[in-house]
């Protein structure tokens, strides 16, 4: 009986007992850590700091347990096969309530202090679930199985070298030696993503506050593909089982093909393969030399032509599916250039009445060739998963310099190395150099944004509707811009500060637009008019939602920053650049600091 099994797993010292002292030693990690509540990622820092270790402790006690009924009770107990499997099974559904407990007291931990910030909300609550509660269920459970197979072999001393072995495989050392051999093997590359349990770094690696961990099917059907993969082990080395597993063999292969489908998963973490940063970093150590030879040689060559009226059909689901008209105010030109970020496909480019024209794409840049003579209009429809922003079922975050709809003309999607850093003079930028280059006039814009995501979507331009169709939430916006940015949360909040509608997470403690902060703005907007020429009346302030406060723009009618942004808005509208003094010893002190942190 399953008490039994509960009775002697209590009354062993070693399995209940490293058990209660390892939670023991995670409590007094936990709430002995000083947290700083008004950062709502701190909670989920510290756990992924214990997660490697609590996958360790669980592999070995389900080793133990699993090792001793095969070693101890088999002659005793006369059992057969099919009797040693049930003893086994019922081993295992204690262990699953252990993994519960566990999982229940993280969750709680984090509501906990979620509470405390004054931020807790069903938003919260629910994705809380999903991307605590479950996923840690989830690791234990493998962690279980695993323990489980590795019991199966004869000697101990073999067992202990292969929890050794497991324990290695998901660390971050091997990942990283997969990571190093990816350049050139796609199939490594993918072993890398597969492997990543755990999301270990130093702390203040979850960089969004509305995003923090991705909340994206991918990590489910991981882990379920490794726990009916070692199921299908455990039941081919019973008599009789051998049905039942190539049931679960089956299953575990239709998990690592969902595991393996196009998702919009982000993954906002610092030197961890196949997150978003470490992702990030390559692409722009990839795109270094053609940044500062081809896209600067090409943007000086091919310039914006002037759009009359700019309309989109965009759909977020697992990918970014997205169709835009362009309307050119010359439609004789002989060719158009746009600027895509090269991971967008250009499926086709047709004109109004739908004939196909000819184009070239080339890494970030377009080309449409006009061989028609006159034309109204350019309809070019693309689409892929975005890269140092998002667009997912979860959320969004798509700046208005951040080429995810064709942009017209050739322009630098990535600043050149040390650009706007001169500390970082001859040293490869990452992924906070995007361009600050939107739109060269203002354009008028009809966006249709068809959202799988269940969250609310605010943007620069005016929103006319909101309506719900066949599973997607409809919007309908509409503005005179020279760009488009648009931010999604389940946790948005507008206010009107002295005519400037600013728009913020209220998990952003430091930038809710509520108590000292609303003063905080009405500073900055004063200082912003002062200090420069532009007029922050009927203008919109969006808070960018990242972390390092780096990600920002400013267009005619909208800016995209922070509080702490003052310096960066008033050197970007008054010289057009960032940090233009070299001598600045203070910037150049910050950013050799920013640098040794990385290395």
């Amino acid at each position: 009986m399953i008490k039994t099994s509960v009775i002697r797993f209590l009354k062993s010292p070693i399995k209940a007992g490293v058990l209660l002292v390892f939670w023991g030693c995670v409590s007094y990690f936990l709430f002995t850590t000083k947290i700083y509540w008004n950062e709502v990622n701190r909670p989920i820092d510290l756990m992924m700091e214990i997660l490697p270790y609590i996958f360790l402790v669980y592999l070995v006690i389900a080793y133990e347990c699993f090792y001793d009924i095969k070693r101890f009770h088999m002659e005793e107990l006369l059992l057969g096969n099919g009797q040693l499997l049930r003893a086994q099974g019922k081993e295992f559904v204690v262990l699953l309530g252990a993994d519960l407990l566990g999982s229940v007291y993280l969750f709680a931990f984090h509501i906990m202090c979620y509470s405390q910030a004054d931020v807790l909300c069903k938003a919260l609550v629910l994705y809380t679930v999903r991307v605590i509660f479950i996923y840690i269920f989830l690791m234990i459970l493998v962690a279980i199985c695993i323990g489980w197979v590795i019991s199966l072999v004869t000697s101990r001393l073999y067992g202990l070298a292969l929890i050794a072995l497991t324990f290695y495989v998901f660390d971050m050392s091997f990942l990283s030696l997969l990571s190093s051999m990816s350049d050139k093997h796609e199939f490594l590359w993918k072993l890398t993503t597969l492997f990543s349990f755990f999301f270990q770094s130093r702390r203040g690696i979850c960089r969004d506050a509305d995003y923090l961990l991705t909340a994206e099917n991918v990590h489910i059907y991981r882990a379920l593909f490794f726990a009916c993969f070692m199921l299908a082990i455990i039941l081919w080395k019973q008599a009789g089982r051998k049905a039942w597993s190539v049931v679960s063999g089956m299953l575990a292969v239709t998990f690592l093909a969902l595991f393996f489908q196009p998702t919009g998963a982000v993954y906002f973490m610092m030197n961890i393969p196949n997150t978003w940063d470490s992702v990030s970093y390559v692409e722009r150590y990839r795109q270094a030399e053609y940044s500062d030879i081809s896209l600067t040689k090409k943007g000086q060559n091919k310039k914006a032509f002037q759009v009359e009226s700019y309309d989109m059909n965009v759909t977020v689901t697992d990918q970014f599916q997205a169709e835009a008209c362009v309307v050119p105010t010359d439609g004789t030109q002989k060719e158009y250039p746009f600027t895509l970020q090269y991971i967008f496909q250009v499926d086709q480019v047709t004109d109004e009445r739908g004939e196909k024209l000819t184009f070239e794409q080339d890494e970030d840049y377009l080309l449409v060739h006009n061989s028609r003579g006159k034309l109204h209009s350019i309809r070019i429809v693309y689409h892929g998963t975005t890269k140092g922003f998002y667009a997912t079922t979860q959320g969004m975050m798509l700046p208005a310099n951040y080429a995810y709809y064709p942009m017209p003309g050739w322009h630098r999607i990535f600043l050149e190395s040390g650009d706007p850093y001169p500390g970082l003079k001859g040293k490869i930028v990452g992924d906070d150099c995007f361009s600050r280059e939107v739109f060269s006039e203002e354009t008028d814009f009809k966006v249709t944004l068809r959202c799988k995501g269940k969250y609310p979507v605010a943007s620069n331009l005016k929103t006319l509707a909101q309506t719900k169709e066949h599973g997607f939430v409809v919007w309908k916006l509409s503005g005179r811009s020279d760009g488009i940015t648009l931010i999604g949360n389940s946790y948005l909040v507008e206010r009107n500060i002295e005519g400037v509608r600013v728009i913020c997470s209220r998990l952003d403690r430091e930038n809710v637009p509520k108590g000292e902060n609303v003063s905080k703005y009405k500073e900055l907007f004063r200082k912003i008019e002062q200090q420069t020429k532009y007029s922050m009346k009927g203008k919109t302030f969006i808070v960018s939602p990242d972390y390092n406060y780096i990600n920002w723009c400013v267009a005619n009618d909208h800016i995209v920053d922070t509080l702490l942004g003052e310096r960066d808005i008033i050197e970007t509208l008054n010289t057009g650049m960032l940090y233009p003094a070299e001598d600045d010893t203070e910037v150049k002190l910050g950013t050799d600091n920013w640098i040794e942190s990385l290395e």
